[in-house]
Order: structure tokens, then sequence, then C-alpha cells
């Protein structure tokens, strides 16, 4: 079986276990995983964070993108451009100017919000469909992320949040794909050693 396909069957088998947590569960461990992230000094150190809005069974980020506001740090946003394939980056300064793009999700409105840019970025929190405890990410088969991170600037923390249950013993790995720095889950922090 080729690396795609395997990677298809296996986020498939994650988002489906993912998918039966119920609404109090998922926010009850968003919750967990928010009070683990802004223990990181790497997180409440940085000024710009960039972040994503959930969608379906992820875990929760509105929390977590009110709270940066309240505490005044800047939040970057990703608005997908599905025919150039990439992330165009926003400055968010309230929920209210987010509106549905694609795939449904909200996103930056480029009428009410600066555009940011990749050098912009001083901690990345980013979304996956499976991890391992060596960093290994799996997204969503769209490489928007994989095309995203190898642009920031060195030394930039890539942090994924998850559900302790997207932990696999390996993710397969391909030439593209984006190991992570750190791993928050609703149990654990797992730092991975350089």
């Amino acid at each position: 079986m080729n690396l795609k396909v395997y990677k298809s069957e296996l986020r498939k088998k994650i988002l489906a276990k993912r998918d039966l947590l119920s609404e109090e569960e998922i926010n009850s461990k968003s919750t967990l995983i928010m009070e683990n992230l802004w223990t990181l000094n790497e997180f409440t150190s940085a000024k710009n964070i960039f972040l994503f809005v959930n969608f379906r069974s992820e875990v929760r980020t509105i929390p977590i993108i009110e709270r940066c506001l309240e505490e005044e740090k800047k939040v970057i946003l990703p608005r997908t451009d599905i025919k150039n394939k990439q992330l165009l980056l926003y400055f968010v300064k309230s929920l209210s100017s987010l509106k549905e793009g694609v795939y449904g999700i909200l996103e930056p409105d480029p009428a009410s919000n600066e555009r940011a840019y990749v050098e912009n970025i001083d901690c990345a929190v980013v979304p996956g469909s499976a991890f391992d405890e060596k960093g290994g990410r799996m997204g969503y088969g769209g490489g928007f992320y994989d095309r995203l991170l190898p642009d920031l600037r060195a030394g930039v923390p890539k942090i994924a949040i998850a559900f302790e249950l997207q932990i696999i013993d390996e993710v397969p790995m391909g030439y593209y794909d984006q190991k992570m720095d750190i791993i928050v889950t609703e149990k654990r922090i797992i730092r991975i050693a350089k």
C-alpha cells in the first residue's frame, strides 16, 4: 500500500474516533488543552500567535482566540486560498470580523482584517488528524500547513493541539511533512527532543 493510501485510511480511522466524542467531551477536553497551552512559556511569551478556527470535532479554539485577544496578543488566522493551495494570513482583532469561508470554516474577512505574513508569527498553533511522540504530524490531506510551516522564522515554536486519542504510535511521514516541537493534549504536554 502506498504512503498516500495508507495515510488516507489512517486519517479516516482516527477522525472517525474523534467524531464519536460528544460535544460535552470536546468542550471539557478543549478546556484542559487550553489550560495546558497556557503553561507553555513558548506560547505565553509570544506576541503574534498563529491560530486556527476549529472545525467539526477539532479542539475548540474560539476560547483560546478570545483569551489571546483579551491578553492583547496579536492573533493571526488563516484564510484558505484553494486556487493557489495556500493559507493567506490576517491579523484579527475580533471574532465578529470572521465569516464563513471554504469548507464552512470561519475565516478572516479580507475587507476588515489587516494582512499578516509568515515572518510576523512568533508561535504557531496548528491542527492535524494524528500525531506521534516524535513530533510527527498528519494533516487533513490538503498540504496547506506543510506548505506554510517551513517558511516560519528559525526557532518559531510549532505547537500542535489535539485530543489524546489522536496520538498514535507512528505517523507515516512523507518528505514534505512537517514535525511539531510540542504537542498539547488534555492529558499531557509532549516536548519533542531536538
